[in-house]
C-alpha cells in the first residue's frame, strides 16, 4: 500500500482539565494525543492514507491509544506494545484563554524506547511524506528516529518536521536547540511556531537571559535614554516655549533616538532559509495572529478565525496536517502565492475548529466544515 504520510514519534494520553468535582477535586479527562498522530488524524480526515510508527506500553492506556488511532483510520501495524514500559501520560491544565500548562510522566516510558530494529522500513519505503518532531529525540537512544528519517530520504520521500518544543521534557534546552537544528537540516517542509523561532535564534528577552549578546539589541538606545534631558511640564496656563524654559532639543533627542524592534517573521524566514536551503516550504503559526508561509520568494499570510476556544491542544498539528494535505494535492505543480494564501486560510480554519472542542485526535473537522468557516471570511 502507498501511504501519503507516515509519521514516527510519541503517542500518549492527554489528561485534559475538566474543572472540579462536587468535592473540590480536579477532574481530568483521558484523551488520545501526541503531535505526530494528531497530524495523521487530520490528514486521514481529509481522505489521505496514513501510518504511524511508535511504541506504547502494553497496559490500559496503550490499548486505549491503539484503539483510538485505528478508529480514526491510521494504520497502527507498526505500533509496538511493550510490556516492560509504561505509556506516556501528560496532564494539561488550560487557562481561560485556552493556553496550556503541561505536566509529563514520561521517564523511561515506552515511546522513548523505540529501537531501530522495531521500525518497519516497508512503511517508510512506501510513503510520499515522512513526518517527525523533536519529542522522539529528547532521550537517547534516539537512533530509531534518525534511522527512519535517513531511510525515508534514501527512499525518495519528502520530509516534514515540526519541532513541537516542550521545554519541560528537555533536561538541557541547548540539546533541544541542537535537535531542532538537525531537524531543520533534514526536512523539506517545516512548520514552526513564532515562539520556537525566537527560541532558536535567542530573540526572546527575559529577566533571566536578557543581554546584548543574547538578543539583537545593543546598549545604544538605553544610553540615549539615560543621556536625554528631563523637563517637567509647565502648568497649562502659562505653557509657551518662553515660559517653559525649554527648547525643542529634547523632542529632537527623542526623534533621533534609535528604535530597535524584534525581528519580523519575514526576517526569521529569510535567515532560516539561507541557513537551511533544503527547506522548500516554511509555515509559521502565530496563534491568535494567524499564520505566514514562505516558498522561495513567495510570502503569504492569513488571519486567524475567531471561535469560542475550549482547548488549544492539537491546533498546530491540525494546521500542519492541512498544509501537508494541500501540498499532496499539488501534483508536483509549483506553489503560487494564491495557493499558499488559500492553504494558510484552510489550515487556520481547521485549527480554529479543533480548538472549539476537546480531544484533538478524535474530533478533527472534515473538509466541508473547514470550507464553511474559511468561506465565512469572504
Amino acid at each position: 500500500m502507498k501511504y501519503d504520510v507516515v509519521a514516527l514519534g510519541e503517542l500518549l494520553v492527554d489528561f485534559t482539565d475538566e474543572g472540579v468535582s462536587k468535592r473540590g477535586n480536579s477532574i481530568f479527562e483521558a484523551n488520545s494525543g501526541g503531535a505526530p498522530c494528531n497530524v495523521l488524524a487530520m490528514l486521514t480526515r481529509l481522505g489521505k492514507k496514513t501510518a504511524f510508527i511508535g511504541k506504547v506500553g502494553k497496559d490500559l492506556f496503550g490499548g486505549m491509544l491503539k484503539s483510538a488511532i485505528t478508529r480514526v483510520g491510521i494504520d497502527a501495524s507498526n505500533l509496538i506494545e511493550d510490556a516492560a514500559a509504561n505509556t506516556t501520560l501528560a496532564f494539561v491544565k488550560t487557562d481561560d484563554d485556552g493556553d496550556r500548562e503541561f505536566a509529563f510522566y514520561r521517564k523511561a516510558s515506552a515511546d522513548t524506547l523505540l529501537r531501530t530494529d522495531e521500525v518497519n522500513e516497508k512503511l517508510i519505503e512506501n510513503c510520499s511524506f515522512f513526518h517527525f518532531g523533536t519529542l522522539s529525540l529528547t532521550h537517547e537512544p534516539a537512533a530509531a528516529t534518525r534511522f527512519a528519517v535517513r531511510a525515508a530520504k534514501h527512499a525518495g520521500a519528502r520530509i516534514s518536521f515540526d519541532p513541537n518544543l516542550r521545554r519541560p521534557l528537555w533536561e538541557n534546552l541547548a540539546d533541544a536547540k541542537a535537535q531542532m537544528r538537525w531537524g531543520f537540516g533534514m526536512c523539506d517542509v517545516l512548520k514552526v511556531a513564532e515562539d520556537e523561532l525566537r527560541f532558536f535564534y535567542d530573540d526572546t528577552p527575559s529577566a533571566a537571559n536578557y543581554s546584548p549578546e543574547a538578543t539583537n539589541y545593543t546598549e545604544k538606545p538605553l544610553k540615549a535614554i539615560e543621556n536625554m534631558p528631563i523637563y517637567n511640564m509647565p502648568p497649562i496656563a502659562d505653557y509657551s516655549p518662553e515660559a517653559a524654559n525649554c527648547t525643542e532639543k529634547p523632542l529632537k533627542a527623542i526623534e533621533d533616538m534609535p528604535i530597535y524592534n524584534m525581528p519580523s517573521i519575514a526576517d526569521y524566514a529569510e535567515k532560516l532559509q539561507k541557513e537551511f536551503p533544503n527547506i522548500s516550504i516554511l509555515f509559521v503559526t502565530k496563534g491568535k495572529d494567524g499564520s505566514e508561509g514562505f516558498c522561495g520568494d513567495i510570502h503569504a499570510e492569513a488571519p486567524a478565525f475567531c471561535v469560542k476556544t475550549l482547548d488549544t491542544t492539537g491546533a498546530g498539528d491540525t494546521f500542519f496536517g492541512c498544509c501537508l494535505a494541500r501540498i499532496s494535492e499539488l501534483d508536483n505543480a509549483p506553489p503560487t502565492k494564491p495557493w499558499l494564501t488559500e492553504t494558510l486560510l484552510f489550515a487556520n480554519a481547521a485549527a480554529a475548529l479543533v480548538t472549539a472542542k476537546k480531544g484533538a485526535l478524535s474530533v478533527m473537522p472534515n473538509r466541508a466544515e473547514i470550507d464553511d468557516l474559511k468561506n465565512s471570511k469572504n
